[in-house]
């Protein structure tokens, strides 16, 4: 029952990370996000091997469950980053505009 309890507690803490990166994406506080998103990778390399077998049907349906919400979440935040990614697109093709314009008029 401890690993389970344990198993549960490290997706509820990348749970809890991927709301605040979530909230952090829908407001477009995008250098907020790049300083939080560590804590992100650093939660998923401390989940632990899921082992089924160890777990009864029932704790395998909560488990499952909360595994298909953390996917939710992380499905979202992914979304939500596209209007970062299109931003950092549109800034480096202007910052390579600009540089090309100095380099001809120079």
């Amino acid at each position: 029952m401890a690993v389970l309890e344990d198993t549960l507690a490290q997706i509820d803490k990348m749970m809890a990370v991927l709301i605040i990166l979530s909230d952090l994406a829908e407001h477009e506080s995008w250098d907020d996000l790049l300083m939080d998103f560590p804590k992100y990778e650093q939660t998923t390399t401390q989940l632990p091997q899921i082992k089924w077998a160890e777990f009864s049907a029932e704790d395998s349906e909560t488990l499952r469950d909360k595994l298909v919400k953390l996917q939710e979440l992380h499905d979202r935040l992914i979304e939500k980053m596209a209007g970062f990614r299109s931003e950092l697109k549109e800034l480096l093709q202007n910052s390579m505009q600009s540089r090309k314009l100095n380099e001809h008029y120079r």
